[in-house]
């Protein structure tokens, strides 16, 4: 349950989602919530990926919360509005984050009675401290009360389980984030005790990293009620252990390395002794099957050696096609500058439209018509105001040609064949759950 905290510049939050618990929710044992389950897993497998693609994001959650509030699962619901926040928080859309944490309050309100009271209360501090941490690039004030909310909720649960060592983290959080917001506010005499009590807790805990940022508050709120003497002692304290952390850092990664070298060599080694074991059982069966293992090794070589010349040879082909085509389109593209100086300044209108050769476009029509006859009647007969550029838009969004791919081609950025997307989207009239690439392919 821990909070990723980074003192660099004014972003002191990161916060991490609630960890949502299936048995703080009841269980409809009648109703089949796989779909649900894997809709929500294509959402995460769009959004965690190297390149996040929101549309398809937001277009499995969409259908996702429709079937969780169809079937009144609370669980999914909580878990889809979890993922909602943590999107809109990442990306700076705090009051709308906000939202989303609000409703998994309410949520929560209505299941609290049937629920654990430790996992139910446990539950109710982290949403509190993520509301707070959310609330904090919003107003100090507000933040504030939600992390005594959350403060208190860990209270409760110490004084119900004095050994529920879980709770230990968020509480050390609780007082670190109630120092923070006290320091924001001016009110030192405030975040001194909350800050103290962080860094007592934090070296208990052994959490070097958050004793860190604790003794770095500690110093500016010292500076701040001009005691120098014990801020200077914390400068001088929070570089020896910013020097730790680095240390702590550095050995961990080299621990990790060693490890990795370690079961690289045992599975070597493994292989080895495997591959022994092999040839001597070959060698007792007779040397004639001993013969026919090494051609057929020696057969699977060749081949292997075969195989890649062959894809060396259409490596090299591909890079010659490659260069060319690179070579051509800088010659398209210098050809359009010259054509573009003649030219009469452009219009200012709204549309996007795609900067597409007409030699290039020529080739990729003849070949789209080919293979899809009927597709630019079928969208002609039931979009009739689609503009031309509109149309080769959709064409090339049809050939399954991602944005930077259109990109390429159009010599635009792929911010304005987004844009453009967008704008076609609206235009062809798709709902927000509607894949704008699989609408195209009914055509």
């Amino acid at each position: 349950m821990l909070v990723n905290i980074a003192l660099i510049g004014s972003g002191w939050f990161c916060p991490l989602a609630a960890a949502s618990n299936r048995n703080l929710f009841p269980i409809n044992q009648d109703k089949d919530t796989a779909i649900i389950a894997f809709k929500i897993e294509q959402a995460k497998q769009f959004y965690y990926a190297d390149t996040p693609n929101y549309d398809s994001t937001y277009t499995y959650l969409n259908q996702a919360l429709d079937l969780s509030v169809a079937q009144s699962d609370a669980y999914f619901a909580y878990t889809i509005y979890e993922l909602y926040s943590e999107i809109l928080y990442k990306n700076g859309h705090y009051r709308e984050a906000l939202d989303y944490y609000f409703k998994m309050l309410d949520l929560l309100d209505e299941t609290k009675e049937q629920a654990a009271i430790l996992e139910s209360k446990k539950e109710y501090a982290v949403l509190y401290r993520n509301i707070g941490v959310c609330m904090s690039w919003i107003d100090w004030e507000q933040a504030l009360d939600y992390f005594i909310k959350s403060l208190e909720k860990t209270e409760e649960i110490h004084a119900i389980n004095p050994d529920y060592l879980e709770i230990n983290e968020i509480q050390l959080l609780d007082h670190y984030n109630l120092g923070v917001c006290y320091f924001h506010l001016n009110n030192w005499d405030a975040a001194l005790p909350e800050t103290l009590t962080a860094l007592e807790m934090s070296r208990k805990l052994g959490n070097i990293r958050l004793e860190m940022y604790a003794v770095e508050i500690l110093a500016k709120i010292y500076e701040q009620q001009n005691d120098f003497y014990h801020a200077s002692q914390m400068y001088q304290l929070f570089t020896h252990l910013k020097d730790s952390v680095a240390n702590v850092t550095w050995k961990k990664e080299l621990s990790q390395i060693e490890s990795q070298n370690s079961l690289e060599k045992q599975l070597m080694e493994s292989e080895w002794n495997r591959q022994f074991s092999l040839s001597q059982q070959v060698h007792r069966n007779g040397r004639t099957l001993f013969i026919a293992v090494f051609l057929f090794f020696l057969l699977v070589f060749m081949l292997l050696l075969y195989l890649n010349q062959r894809l060396r040879k259409k490596k090299n082909r591909l890079e010659q096609q490659y260069l060319l085509l690179e070579n051509e389109n800088r010659t398209l593209k210098n050809r359009q500058s010259k054509e573009e100086e003649a030219l009469t300044p452009k219009s200012t209108g709204k549309d996007v439209k795609p900067n597409v050769e007409e030699p290039v476009w020529n080739e990729y029509s003849v070949l789209f018509q080919q293979l899809h006859q009927d597709f630019y009647s079928n969208l002609q007969q039931q979009h009739p105001n689609l503009t031309p550029n509109e149309k080769k838009l959709s064409a090339f969004i049809r050939l399954n040609m991602s944005s930077k791919e259109i990109s390429s081609i159009t010599f635009q950025s792929v911010k304005s064949i987004e844009i453009a997307r967008s704008r076609l989207r609206h235009k062809l009239k798709l709902k927000r759950d509607t894949n704008l690439n699989a609408y195209l392919q009914g055509f």
